[in-house]
């Protein structure tokens, strides 16, 4: 009965054994037959995409359920605390004890695979990988007797009861060995490649709000790193971003014998580089910092400057204080107060300072860790060229690691941009780009639109002459040093239709280029635009071009003079509403102030200045209400878990 080379008494020495080789013959055909894979093909359809058939979708029989529990270790270690009749918090304890509580949630969870949200699927996938939790799937009894039915068909009625029964058992084993774990592989590989998508667009959407959150253009800037016993690092940079001073200070509460000595050179370094606006770093002591610091303003320590000071965002800035990239373009500085220019720098210029932080360390997005590092990259790379097409980069604020996303510029013009306005300092106007070595003809007209040049710099021993065009997203081609005094002259001269018209509008105005430079000017001219008038119809029509359109356009260009976003406003007027340092002090009810951190599928994180970020839940968030990183809002505590170390909030609203 078995002739052959692969069967063998040698091989094959008992019965048992033999009847095991046939087994696993059988199965091998099976799963090789068209009719069979076209049955997991379409069983995978109906269940893998959809988890149940249209005709099953009410009939919880007929669902796929996972259900995820406890593993041996971690049930133990809950018996042990329960014996104890102890409790532990994730601020405490062992870092087995911190994983038992942030996985407390999935103990005897169970839903249909169909049910579950994206963070659950990561979340599940991320207990198990760490040995905490273990997952079990039950499958609809459909599966099986579709399976027995089809191979039945091949194999036919023919044979002895033996034989029938033998191949039933082997149609069987193949069922419960190699079907089922591979349809239910199958399964979960689709449910965890959605979610890592999904995943993956919310980093995006996150990380895109965060590099366009508006810069303060304009005004020197210091850096804070809150501390204690290490004391507050400080930096201090100028408007291009340049470093002018660094060092330290301490708070009161630390007893330092270089306490006064310090502050004082803290406060004449504010006042000699003329530094305006405090960032503070939103880490351990940020609210001792900051409430030192408004005592320093009301004793007039900074003397005649308007100091304002806001909270930022230090997530990553440790990270990117001891990375190569920072050794290498702050090499005189220790990492400590790497971190300070870098919070300052987050503040001047937010996408030339975000990117350079590891995907991963910027905490924005949800399971970016579990999310591989190359898929990170591309999504960073990506995001990033979107905002440099949708805003542009200021040439004399961003990094090297900006200007080589900017069309046309790689990292060894990017470089040598840099280190020409290091040398010659800021750039006047967008044609001295012609003078950087590497900086083509074609590489110009391909970056030229995308770089910006804010402010009017002083030009009077200058050969290049400033326009306040270049700090819109007008292309440079497109309004060569008109200094025309009539309507025909420009029209001939413009090649760009939006500059021809706002040439055209400030000769009808009775204006200068140069006027748009002033706020005031600007603003009557933008105010101008929005009026209707038949001098202004009149003039855009000439230029064969939309009328709205076109005049939204100059508007919106103008109105955004400075203005590297439309998302969210890094103002320095907004202050925290409540004096609330730690989770311990927060009560149900307490209204605080906060800032968007981060934007889930599961809620919003909102940082209110207790060291620990809070959240909104989806289910509490109105419908109308899409909130982005970077927003103001007003919230108050729905509840406060001290073993969990977590607090949720209801929105009260946006500010």
């Amino acid at each position: 009965m078995f002739d052959g080379d692969f069967l063998t008494s040698e091989e094959f020495p008992t019965a048992e054994s033999v009847r095991d080789a046939v087994g696993a013959l059988i199965r091998q055909t099976l799963l090789a037959k068209p009719s069979i894979k076209d049955l997991l093909d379409r069983i995978e359809y109906c269940w893998v995409l959809y988890d149940v058939s249209l005709y099953y979708r009410r009939r919880d029989a007929n669902r796929v359920f996972v259900t995820v529990n406890a593993n041996a270790s971690t049930r133990r270690l809950a018996k042990q605390k329960k014996a104890q009749s102890s409790s532990v918090s994730t601020a405490e304890g062992t870092s087995a004890e911190r994983e038992y509580l942030n996985f407390s949630h999935y103990f005897n969870f169970r839903s249909s695979i169909a049910s579950l949200r994206p963070h659950q699927v990561m979340a599940i996938n991320r207990g198990v990988k760490r040995k905490v939790l273990k997952k079990q799937f039950t499958v609809p009894q459909s599966w099986l007797s579709e399976f027995l039915a089809a191979t039945a068909k091949l194999m036919g009625k023919s044979g002895c009861n033996e034989a029938k029964a033998f191949v039933a058992n082997c149609t069987k084993t193949c069922y419960t060995k190699v079907v089922r774990p591979r349809l239910v592989s199958r399964l979960w590989n689709k449910a965890s490649k959605l979610a890592r998508i999904h995943a993956v667009e919310c980093f995006a959407t996150n990380l895109e709000s965060l590099l366009l959150t508006a810069p303060v253009k304009g005004h020197s800037i210091i850096g804070v790193d809150p501390g204690f016993t290490n004391g507050c690092k400080y930096a201090m940079i100028s408007a291009q971003g340049d470093i002018l001073a660094t060092g330290i200070f301490y708070l009161p509460q630390v007893n330092n014998s270089r306490f006064h000595v310090a502050i004082s050179e803290f406060c004449d370094f504010a006042v000699c580089h003329r530094c305006d606006r405090i960032a503070i770093g939103n880490g351990k002591g940020s609210k001792e910092t900051v409430a030192y610091l408004k005592c320093l303003i009301r004793e007039k320590r900074f003397k005649d400057l308007d100091i304002r000071w806001r909270v930022v965002n230090e997530t990553g800035s440790s990270v990117y204080s001891i990375s190569s990239s920072a050794e290498l373009e702050m090499p005189e500085l220790s990492p400590n107060l790497r971190s300070a220019v870098s919070i300052a720098r987050r503040v001047l210029d937010p996408l030339s300072e975000y990117i350079k932080i590891g995907p991963a360390s910027l905490s924005v997005g949800m399971y970016q860790h579990d999310i591989p590092s190359s898929v990170l990259k591309t999504t960073v790379d990506m995001v990033v060229e979107q905002c440099v097409s949708f805003v542009g980069v200021d040439v004399n604020t961003c990094s090297v690691d900006l200007l080589e996303h900017v069309t046309g510029l790689n990292k060894k013009t990017a470089k040598a941009i840099c280190e020409f306005r290091q040398k010659n300092g800021p750039f006047v106007c967008r044609y001295q780009l012609k003078c950087v070595k590497g900086v083509s003809e074609h590489a110009f007209q391909m970056c030229s639109g995308f770089v910006r040049i804010h402010g009017k710099h002083d030009d009077s021993s200058a050969a290049w002459r400033p326009n306040p065009l270049d700090a819109t997203s007008i292309h440079p081609e497109s309004y060569p040093i008109v200094e025309s005094d009539t309507v025909s002259d420009i029209l001939v001269l413009s090649m760009d239709y939006h500059c021809c018209i706002i040439f055209s509008l400030l000769v009808a105005k009775r204006m200068h280029l140069m006027d748009l430079y002033d706020e005031q000017c600007r603003r009557s001219f933008v105010q101008w635009l929005s009026e209707p008038n038949d001098e202004k119809i009149s003039l855009v029509s000439k230029c064969n071009c939309s009328i709205s359109a076109s005049l939204q356009f100059i508007a919106e260009s103008l109105q955004n003079y400075g203005v590297s976003s439309v998302f969210s406003c890094s103002s320095f007027d907004l202050q925290p509403s409540a004096d609330v340092g730690t989770i311990g002090e927060l009560q149900r009810g307490t209204v605080l102030q906060g800032t968007v951190k981060n934007v889930t599928s599961f809620g919003v994180f909102v940082d209110v200045g207790v060291g620990r970020d809070g959240l909104i839940p989806t289910r509490l968030l109105p419908t109308a209400v899409s909130l982005r990183v970077g927003n103001e809002v007003r919230v108050s505590v729905r509840q406060v878990d001290m073993v969990k170390n977590r607090f949720d909030l209801c929105l009260i609203e946006c500010i």
